[in-house]
């Protein structure tokens, strides 16, 4: 059975240390995104530091 997530509730913005918004609350605003075995990810700030940021998945056709 697939577990169905609320994605409409607000997020947190997330900054880097060098103050450039990598997560808005809505969008993730980096090129590259890992995601990690154990959950989560991080993105690559421009000023090279990885900084975590949340992901939801979504099957196709449930959002």
């Amino acid at each position: 059975m697939a577990t169905v997530v609320d994605l409409t509730g607000e997020r947190q913005r997330v900054v880097c240390v060098c103050n450039h918004t990598i997560f808005d609350g809505v969008v993730i605003k980096s090129r590259v995104v890992r995601l990690l075995p154990r959950g989560g990810a991080e993105a690559l700030c421009r000023c090279k530091a990885w900084v975590a940021v949340p992901v939801t998945y979504a099957p196709p056709g449930t959002a």
